[in-house]
């Protein structure tokens, strides 16, 4: 069984613990460490959610954001009349890359609560 305390500015007082094998315990172990959170908030996270979006989801709609942030990007530089040269268009590329997956995500969530406030 995998028991985790983390301090908290919020008074928690409540247990939720449930018995785990060795390779789900080094699964989610992993994953909160990908995530850059201690276990105890990862796993806090994980059972409060709501639902989980399939990662295809979740790809496509950072190629979306991929897109969409390289064509506006492109397009107000077009407008204003700035040089669009091969490096700019790079940069541009570039910037865009890197924001997909945390676009994506607010997207995903910005939909989540306008469908929960729409219910």
């Amino acid at each position: 069984m995998l028991n985790v305390t983390v301090k908290s500015t919020q008074n928690r007082t409540r247990t939720a613990s449930t018995k785990l094998t060795p390779e789900e315990e080094s699964v989610l172990l992993v994953r909160a460490r990908q995530a850059g959170l201690p276990p105890g908030v990862f796993f806090r996270q994980i059972l409060l959610k709501k639902e989980e979006w399939p990662e295809s989801l979740r790809m496509m709609m950072a190629e979306l954001r991929f897109h969409r942030s390289v064509q506006l990007e492109l397009l107000t530089r077009a407008l204003n009349n700035e040089p669009l040269s091969a490096s700019v268009i790079i940069e541009i590329i570039n910037a865009a890359e890197v924001q997909k997956y945390v676009r994506a995500e607010e997207s995903l969530e910005q939909w989540r609560r306008a469908k929960g406030d729409a219910a």
